[in-house]
């Protein structure tokens, strides 16, 4: 069971977004949530987006037998800009950055046999 709301407005050359997701997984246990904030402006032909969020993530397949399905939790934050008056002429740069807890990891071990 998971809901969601946003809350949008404009403030200053921009709009604001507030969005919140709260939900349970049946497999996991327990209530969790997902809130996120972002700022967007355009002037001219120049944009940028600036923003932060929660990511989850559900891991319950693929694991080994003695590890049991957990959720995987991200702090991410997002900078944006992008410029050009046209689809054709534009550019866009993105920079993602975040920090992951109770993360999943894949270990690649080397073929035993062949």
């Amino acid at each position: 069971m998971w809901g969601a709301g946003r809350f949008e407005r404009p403030v200053g050359e921009g709009r604001v977004l507030l969005e919140l997701g709260a939900g349970r997984h049946a497999a996991l246990g327990g209530l969790d949530y997902a809130p996120a904030f972002s700022y967007r402006f355009h002037a001219r032909s120049l944009g940028a987006r600036i923003g932060f969020e929660r990511l989850l993530d559900p891991v319950w397949s693929d694991l080994e037998p003695e590890t049991g399905p957990f959720v995987q939790r991200t702090w991410a934050g997002v900078i944006e800009v992008d410029a050009g008056e046209h689809r054709a002429r534009q550019v866009r740069v993105t920079f993602l950055f975040g920090r992951t807890r109770d993360r999943a990891v894949v270990w690649r071990l080397p073929l035993e046999d062949l």
